[in-house]
């Protein structure tokens, strides 16, 4: 069981800190301990050992260097004194983050960031938090941290941080102090101002503007509500072009829609009629099909199972012939390349983006590029039609071309029903279910096997996996900053590659 999660009855017993939290700001598991309330009062913001006396004491020790594994915890069970450097030593470790990335950028962002002229900044204009204070802050504020809920609790990271000064420190471990020598428990523990976390609550809110002259009034008088909108997280689009042209596994062409390509038998599966799923031609030799078939079958599909030991095709006259490793079995693919001067086929590589259309009268289109297209002479102009090969896919004219997409490149989709999205997570506490008929969302990627594309709530917490552009009314792409302020984006020039440019 978590310390933390530990339920005092009638004042019984409760959890202490081994070195006071009002010196060591340390609230990990391994400076915490169970101890009785009444003791706990008597003990004040002393170590145990400050405290216990006599043959009380010397049983203290040897108790815990017999029993307490953890050898930071023992360290502090068995602190004999705490003096006052070794009191700003733990705070310092404790107080400031102090990895080698936190302390580069600490020092990159104070010696080249310019600030503006502040009176009442103080001269530590910049700052690293320990992760732990702000996780300590934000229970005993009583912000809680779903991260299944989306990427919003950054944002109330961020404000805990900005509330971490050195005087609600001062305040916070005053407070301690006092909880620590006094059996008095009615003081409400520090917070950055009245009503904060109501107040934040809100401000993370769908509808920001609801209910604030209530919350903070004075402050609040002096506003325009009416300009405080949602909190827009922004991301990164991904424009660079990596990856492999095409995969290493080479592949026959069946037909315009089918390739075939050797697998281990032990990768094999029954589909719902009994079948060996996506065979290649059993009718080519049956006896091995039958054969195969009917091993998968006794051992309930389980391929690793019923091919766990050599298997060997069956002769006309019953005697085994050959060892089998492997198979024939078919794929509906797309996406293919020529390969070995056109002996072989094989997958092609990622998709990098997709280009957008408007066919005047017809809708919106979309073109998807992939790595291997930036080599060739030409971009593709043929867009995605569902159910059709590519050689079927609607030709589009570049006077129609409307702007690319790259993955978390943001977009508005408008739809005149509801376009309903999934959670994200199924750990979430939000509601399962999404709906809206006009929303900014992220786009991901493309699937050109149902011409649809995946797409994100803008702080991650619902997507929708395929939304295809024959249901919309409307796609326009948007530009966001780091800030997270959005505008849309002109029409775009379509963008080529050094091999379209010779």
């Amino acid at each position: 069981m978590e310390l933390d999660t530990v339920i005092t009855v009638s004042g019984y017993a409760e959890v202490d800190h081994i070195v006071p939290y009002s010196i060591s700001f340390d609230d990990r598991r391994t400076n915490k301990v169970l101890v009785l309330a009444s003791e706990n009062r008597q003990k004040g913001n002393r170590l145990p050992l400050q405290y216990l006396q006599g043959k009380q004491r010397d049983d203290f020790i040897v108790y815990t260097k017999a029993n307490v594994k953890n050898f930071r915890k023992r360290q502090n069970l068995l602190k004999e004194r705490l003096s006052e450097e070794d009191g700003k030593g733990y705070i310092q470790r404790n107080l400031q983050d102090t990895q080698y990335i936190a302390a580069f950028m600490l020092n990159y962002i104070r010696n080249h960031l310019a600030f503006a002229d502040c009176s009442g900044a103080g001269k530590r204009r910049v700052v690293a938090v320990n992760g732990a204070v702000t996780a300590f802050l934000r229970k005993r504020w009583g912000l809680g941290k779903v991260r299944a809920d989306g990427d919003l609790h950054h944002a109330v990271d961020a404000a805990v941080i900005a509330c971490t000064t050195q005087g609600m420190i001062k305040r916070v471990s005053d407070f301690c102090k006092r909880a620590e020598t006094t059996a008095v428990r009615n003081e409400h523990f520090p917070e950055p101002w009245p009503h904060f976390r109501d107040e934040l609550t809100q401000r993370l809110s769908a509808c920001p503007q609801e209910d604030l002259m209530k919350i903070n009034p004075v402050y609040y008088a002096t506003v325009d509500i009416s300009s405080i909108q949602p909190v827009f997280v922004s991301r990164m689009p991904r424009h660079k072009v990596t990856g492999a042209a095409h995969e290493e596994m080479i592949r026959s062409q069946v037909n315009e829609k089918y390739t075939a390509v050797r697998k281990s038998i032990t990768e094999l599966s029954l589909d719902k009629d009994g079948k060996i799923k996506d065979y290649f031609n059993p009718s080519s030799d049956t006896l091995l099909y039958e054969a195969l078939k009917k091993r998968l079958t006794e051992f309930g599909g389980n391929a690793k199972k019923a091919f766990a030991e050599p298997f060997y095709k069956p002769r006309a006259d019953g005697t085994p012939g050959a060892q089998v490793r492997k198979v024939k079995v078919v794929a509906k693919m797309n996406n293919t390349i020529p390969v070995r001067s056109g002996g072989g086929v094989a997958k092609g590589g990622d998709m990098i983006r997709i280009d957008v259309y408007y066919v005047p009268g017809d809708g919106y289109y979309w073109v998807p590029i992939y790595v291997a297209d930036t080599v060739k002479e030409t971009l593709p102009n043929k867009a995605v039609v569902r159910d059709k090969t590519m050689e079927e896919w609607k030709e589009m004219k570049e006077d129609d071309f409307l702007f690319s997409l790259y993955s978390n490149d943001l977009i508005l989709v408008e739809r005149d029903k509801p376009i309903c999205f999934s959670l994200m997570h199924e750990d979430s506490t939000l509601p399962k279910k999404y709906e809206t008929k006009k929303e900014l969302v992220y786009y991901k990627g493309g699937d050109i096997s149902n011409g649809g594309i995946r797409i994100e709530t803008h702080e991650g917490a619902y997507f929708l996996k395929s939304l295809t552009f024959g249901i919309v009314q409307k796609v326009q792409k948007y530009q966001v900053d780091v800030l997270g302020n959005y505008t849309p984006v002109k029409k775009e020039k379509r963008q080529t590659f050094p091999a379209q440019r010779r």
